[in-house]
């Protein structure tokens, strides 16, 4: 065949719940929906590489019009959709019918949460994983990690974020990178951005991943108040270094006591000086150091006065501000059904390769679901250990919650995970809900 064609490494295939089917580009982060014919024709050269004529004949011989696809490639947005590929290949399709998967679940996870390190160069006072410079390294070689890619790449994920710890500690994540520049899947790293190096800046130009970096004010004094001593001196260069070399990078501010009266400086600074794609205000809970440090939490009025900003200043950036509640959140379909994300669109795993419904799960050995060492993600992710979190636990299962007069609106009695990583039961509330915030 001549004229040999694939997907771009830049574009994710997807098929969603209830026959939703999406292309998603990673180097512009957009979701495009997608009709049944669009999906399976561009499926074809997922898994193969194939001639537009070779296509088009195919499917004329059945009696198939090409027209509206044709339009579709014609399209400036997918100019760089089909790229030509050196060689032929042909691998077997992911998509299956979703044989002993629940209703709400994906047929393979959309993201991946991987804490590759513990290892942090710093110990902020609000880590909810308690990172620090105490923690060892877990290294593997990249013939191990180039394998799960590959299979992360054939189940068609979305997303892979990894954080850490601080992940530029692990000493060859420079040649991880290199290895990831290489995928469909978009990949996100969440660092402190102090330890970025010229290699790996290039890398991640190159390749297209992006950065989500820490920044907790705009001077010393409410940036290294959480941070250390020096932390802001470092960061504030690098986040020039990356802006002027055409890194992609989003914002991360976690709002607290020292901080909060920078907020509309800091949405001006990120989005408009450093022009980071996205900037989000987390809100902070009581998990992890921060629920050591008390002193970092906001009044109810300094919320509130978080929230006037946020409104107002959302109005100019849209979805380039976003402010992350998870008391905020509301429940949209009444249903005395307990389950959110974990195990249904997405799974974490950390620096053993162990695999858990989400982070919140971390180091409690009942959730762990397979290790990536010697199982398959797809097993994994059919695994019966994964039932608890796919519709068959419900309102009443739950200690509080069924009492609660905020039952019905409150979304957060769905993660049953935040109070096991605080130390209570799968079927407890989370300590800082607002039943429990009404009862202190």
């Amino acid at each position: 065949m001549k004229d040999e064609l694939t997907i771009n490494q830049n574009y994710v295939l997807r098929k969603g719940l209830d026959d939703q089917y999406s292309l998603y580009n990673k180097s512009i982060q957009k979701r495009y929906e997608l009709s049944y014919k669009l999906f399976f024709i561009l499926n074809l050269f997922r898994h193969s590489s194939l001639s537009l004529g070779y296509v088009k004949e195919k499917f004329e011989n059945m009696g198939i019009n090409m027209d509206d696809f044709l339009v579709f490639l014609r399209n400036p947005e997918f100019i760089d959709l089909l790229a030509p590929t050196k060689e032929s290949f042909c691998i077997p399709d992911f998509y299956k019918d979703k044989k002993n998967l629940s209703p709400l679940t994906e047929i393979s996870p959309g993201r991946i949460d991987f804490v590759i390190t513990k290892h942090c160069n710093l110990a902020c006072k609000h880590c909810f994983e308690g990172a620090s410079p105490k923690f060892g390294i877990r290294e593997y070689g990249i013939d191990v990690f180039s394998r799960i890619f590959s299979e992360f790449d054939r189940i068609n994920l979305k997303t892979l974020k990894i954080t850490g710890g601080e992940p530029f500690t692990v000493p060859n994540f420079d040649q991880i990178l290199l290895e990831l520049s290489k995928r469909h899947f978009e990949t996100i790293v969440l660092t402190n951005g102090m330890l970025i190096k010229d290699r790996d800046i290039e890398i991640l130009r190159l390749g297209d991943i992006h950065l989500g970096i820490s920044l907790d004010g705009l001077d010393s004094e409410t940036h290294d108040f959480t941070r250390g001593k020096g932390a802001f001196d470092v960061i504030s260069r690098q986040l020039l270094r990356l802006r002027d070399a055409g890194v992609k990078f989003g914002i991360t501010c976690s709002i607290n006591k020292r901080n909060f009266y920078q907020i509309r400086d800091m949405i001006s600074f990120t989005l408009d000086f450093l022009r980071a794609e996205v900037l989000f205000l987390n809100c902070l809970r009581p998990v992890g150091r921060a629920g050591d440090n008390k002193n970092l939490f906001l009044s109810e009025d300094e919320s509130q006065e978080v929230y006037r900003v946020y409104n107002e200043a959302h109005k100019k950036y849209g979805r380039r501000l976003e402010l992350s509640d998870d008391l905020s959140l509301v429940e949209k379909e009444k249903s005395d059904i307990i389950a959110c994300s974990a195990g249904n669109s997405i799974l974490a795993m950390d620096e053993n390769l162990d695999i858990y419904p989400c982070f919140y799960a971390f180091d409690h050995e009942e959730y762990v679901i397979g290790n990536l060492l010697h199982e398959s993600i797809d097993d994994i992710w059919r695994s019966s250990k994964l039932d608890r979190f796919r519709g068959i636990t419900r309102l009443d299962d739950l200690d509080d919650c069924p009492k609660c007069q905020f039952k019905k609106q409150c979304a957060l009695k769905n993660c049953r995970l935040k109070p096991v990583f605080e130390g209570k039961k799968f079927t407890s509330s989370v300590s800082y809900c607002k039943r429990n915030a009404l009862e202190i």
